[in-house]
């Protein structure tokens, strides 16, 4: 129930804030009426919190069976499809909750992204150009770059994924241990460098792809 709560709460403010971004546009006494204004005005200041939105605790450590159950309830209680026969704005404001469930589903469901997104909550967005990053690790970033430009062998490319598994596997760990702590400058720096590791995950994929290796 409290998190159908603070589902509601979240699609008040959608279009409150659409209200204030178009008020010139907008018939105010129609668009003021009691009901559609409060229904309008939680999602501002929900939006930016995506644990809320799914109803979980604002925490890095979200079990992801746990996501991807509750976005699978969320989604079916929320299809717009369950609002075909409504009026407009129930309509669209179904649509808006299912965007609002999905971009947080994407954005939790990814260590690296649930952790940039926890820092927005906290107010201390990371700032990379401001993040000096170790010359030892820069090196060692550009030479599995290299290597994966130039590898074809799919038993070298499980090595190398077997090595990037560990060291992210690892980097999720020490984030977590830094958001317990409270330590938020260490955990803008591992996410910091989470992101390359991140990145060369998906360059694997890619690759996986293009020599037909299947997983």
């Amino acid at each position: 129930m409290q998190s159908l709560r603070t589902l509601r709460s979240t699609v008040v403010v959608q279009g409150f804030c659409s209200f204030l971004r178009s008020w010139r546009q907008l018939d105010l006494p129609g668009f003021l009426d009691g009901y559609r204004f409060i229904r309008c005005a939680a999602v501002c200041l929900a939006e930016k919190n995506f644990f809320e939105v799914l109803g979980f605790p604002v925490s890095y450590d979200v079990p992801s069976d746990q996501l991807v159950k509750r976005y699978r309830e969320l989604v079916q209680k929320n299809h717009p499809d369950r609002f075909y026969h409504k009026a407009g704005s129930e309509k669209n404001e179904s649509e808006e909750r299912s965007r609002l469930i999905n971009q947080a589903y994407r954005a939790l469901l990814n260590p690296h992204t649930r952790g940039l997104h926890l820092l927005e909550v906290k107010k201390i967005p990371l700032a990379e150009d401001k993040l000096d990053m170790a010359s030892d690790h820069l090196l060692e970033i550009y030479e599995i770059n290299e290597e994966l430009s130039q590898t074809t062998d799919p038993a070298r490319l499980n090595a190398i994924k077997t090595a990037n598994d560990a060291k992210l596997s690892a980097l999720i760990n020490d984030v977590s241990s830094a958001f317990q702590t409270n330590q938020l400058e260490d955990a803008q720096r591992l996410l910091s460098q989470m992101k390359y590791y991140a990145t060369i995950e998906e360059k694997i994929r890619l690759i996986e792809l293009e020599l037909g290796v299947v997983r």
